[in-house]
């Protein structure tokens, strides 16, 4: 009986504690604009279409807001006429370690559909 109880405590305990995992910035990278297009556009437009928000944080700089379940992230989206790049800024209920630069691995998928999104809203517009 007692080690049933403690296999149950130790699947649960298993179960419950994800790894973190490096955190994955999006590095400057170059997108070829549909007609019309620009990139702040694409960011404002790519990004609303995966439920973050996003405002001016200074010229050339967005950042971009998500909540997600109790979860918080904050990223800054540094953009030129022809490219972006997206940076961790912060997060809340993430378990971000500065000191090892690690994070909930939720963070790394978001920041990936948020750049799939971002460049194709860029190239083909919706």
């Amino acid at each position: 009986m007692k080690k049933v109880l403690f296999l149950g405590v130790f699947v649960s305990l298993l179960v419950g504690c994800r790894g973190l995992a490096p955190v994955q910035d999006k590095p400057m990278k170059s997108i070829v604009l549909a007609e019309g297009r620009t990139v702040k556009e694409a960011i404002i437009q790519g990004a609303s279409t995966r439920n973050w928000s996003v405002s001016e944080l200074v010229p050339g700089v967005m950042r971009a807001h998500l909540y997600a379940r109790g979860h918080e992230v904050d990223v800054d989206i540094p953009y030129t006429q022809s490219g972006y790049a997206i940076q961790y800024a912060d997060s809340k209920n993430m378990r971000y370690n500065p000191k090892t630069h690690k994070i909930h691995p939720k963070y790394n998928r978001w920041i990936e559909f948020l750049d799939i999104a971002i460049f194709k809203w860029a190239s083909v517009g919706k």
